[in-house]
């Protein structure tokens, strides 16, 4: 057997990937792989008594909580029902023995180290300890505030707490504390100033965003605005009155007087007379 070790986001079986999230595996993947038929739907599974009783089984005999053995994720790219392996492999037996046989040798290559899961999703508290020891080993070597620190660290991923971290940022995490201690011990970089440059550094990109948002609009009315001088220029400025008479109006007469509105008020006066003779009739 070989022993080449691979990295995967998910499990992959028959060219179709298995999402994990905390150590469990989504049902409707492996509803996919084995075909997708309406019968074999996850639903219909769960709802099973044998089903059931398994779950309460596993929850017994490893006393163990909902959460570890099934969960549900209602929206989102990563929806869908998770399971553990026990449930996997009983998933699996339901749908048929050649599917069984399929995943159970693809899972066994977790156990041979054959096959390894990265893992995804939001990180647990297990896996944000060595970014905790990262944080500790950053306040005792300098006299930064515990509390500074992951505010840093929030505002660098742009989280509003630690609880959003994803799996995939806490090594990134580590790897930033990491280089902030380096900076302050080998660089000579004041750990005060550090966390007011890291500050400042998300003033600025906020600012940017708000001043960039700012010239979108500016740019969106002065386009309004050609659009509507645009619109008057081409109807030629013509006036029309109930007698049918038409005038043509310039912008602009020579030296830059406003022979427009001139032009306008003798083309009203003209009408007013016409009417008070109309009217006398």
């Amino acid at each position: 057997m070989s022993s080449l070790t691979v990295y995967a986001p998910q499990i992959t079986i028959l060219d179709n990937a298995v999402k994990v999230i905390n150590g469990l595996f989504c049902l409707n993947d492996l509803h996919k792989a084995s075909g997708g038929e309406k019968k074999h739907q996850p639903s219909f599974f769960m709802r099973n008594q044998e089903t059931t009783d398994l779950i309460n089984e596993i929850k017994l005999s490893d006393n163990l909580e909902d959460a570890n053995v099934m969960q549900r994720i209602n929206g989102g790219d990563m929806r869908g029902t998770y399971v553990c392996k026990d449930l996997v492999y009983r998933y699996a037996m339901w749908i048929s023995p050649k599917f069984a046989l399929l995943v159970i040798r693809t899972f066994d290559k977790l156990v041979t180290g054959e096959l390894r899961v990265q893992p995804t999703g939001i990180s647990t508290v297990a896996d944000r300890k060595p970014l905790v020891a990262a944080v500790n080993t950053f306040c005792s070597k300098t006299s930064a505030i515990y509390s500074d620190v992951w505010k840093m660290i929030h505002q660098r991923f742009g989280l509003e707490g630690v609880h959003e971290m994803t799996v995939e940022q806490v090594p990134q995490a580590i790897d930033y504390v990491h280089g902030l201690l380096a900076q302050v011990q080998y660089g000579g970089l004041n750990v005060d100033i550090a966390m007011d440059n890291e500050m400042w550094r998300c003033v600025g990109i906020l600012k940017y965003y708000e001043l960039s948002k700012a010239l979108d609009e500016a740019k969106k009315a002065v386009n309004v605005l050609y659009s509507a001088i645009g619109s008057a220029q081409s109807h030629g400025s013509l006036v029309y009155d109930a007698f049918g008479e038409q005038r043509k109006l310039t912008t602009l007469g020579e030296g830059g007087s406003h022979t427009a509105l001139e032009q306008a008020k003798a083309f009203i006066e003209r009408q007013d007379a016409r009417k008070q003779i109309w009217g006398g009739r």
